[in-house]
């Protein structure tokens, strides 16, 4: 996923502490999971119209957004 929406993911995901996932469309648009059936008519919907194919939907998994991203760095000792 385009890091992107971030921000809007973060602010999401801290406005609804139950929810362990949420659904974003291509452009940006995100769901709670609940409304799953409301996010594949919108991509049906704004896919269709603009682009002749549906957006594509993707999963964010609380626990991986938030997960530590480490960076492994090596130095070259002479």
């Amino acid at each position: 996923m385009n890091n992107k929406y971030n921000k809007q993911l973060k602010s999401v995901f801290e406005g609804n502490p139950k929810e362990d996932s949420l659904l974003i469309t291509e452009d940006g648009q995100i769901f709670l999971p609940r409304h799953k059936n409301l996010c594949n008519e919108y991509a049906k919907r704004e896919g269709g119209s603009k682009r002749k194919a549906e957006l594509t939907i993707t999963e964010v998994k609380r626990t991986d957004f938030f997960a530590k991203k480490t960076k492994t760095t090596t130095k070259n000792k002479k």
